[in-house]
């Protein structure tokens, strides 16, 4: 799962796998939706900046919390 700015209008997305998407007025907002989702889904959540640069990635599979160091 993907958190990103979407070029064309400015707001920021949470993409699911990928054809699904959902749009947000915050980065933080479409990052707690990308959270619950990854969650659920126990899949690897990515948070691009504002510029498309990887700010963050965190992992909620089958990861073991040696490797998993941002959390």
């Amino acid at each position: 799962m993907h958190v990103f700015r979407s070029a064309r209008t400015g707001r920021w997305l949470m993409r699911a796998f990928t054809t699904t998407e959902q749009c947000y007025r915050t980065q933080a907002a479409a990052a707690r939706a990308g959270m619950r989702e990854a969650k659920r889904h126990r899949v690897d959540l990515v948070i691009h900046g504002r510029h498309g640069r990887f700010r963050s990635k965190d992992s909620y599979g089958n990861e073991t919390p040696v490797l998993d160091r941002e959390h």
